[in-house]
């Protein structure tokens, strides 16, 4: 929950580019749902889009089935 955005050029360094993986935290994530037209869009309270992770149809995704019905 304290975590920072990190800037790729400083984790590179202080990788000292070795190898290394980053993954986006989905725990706690507090999400907007938007529908239109049968289309879903998510996004974070800082505005950024989530709609490539979790589907934009009832067809697609984490939650679109479920949200659907």
């Amino acid at each position: 929950m304290l975590a920072e955005t990190g800037v790729i050029g400083k984790v590179l360094n202080q990788m000292n580019n070795k190898e290394f993986y980053i993954q986006t935290k989905f725990d706690g994530e507090r999400m907007l749902a938007h529908f239109k037209d049968k289309k879903f869009k998510f996004f974070s309270r800082n505005r950024k889009d989530f709609t490539d992770n979790f589907g934009d149809s009832a067809a697609s995704g984490k939650f679109c089935k479920f949200l659907n019905e």
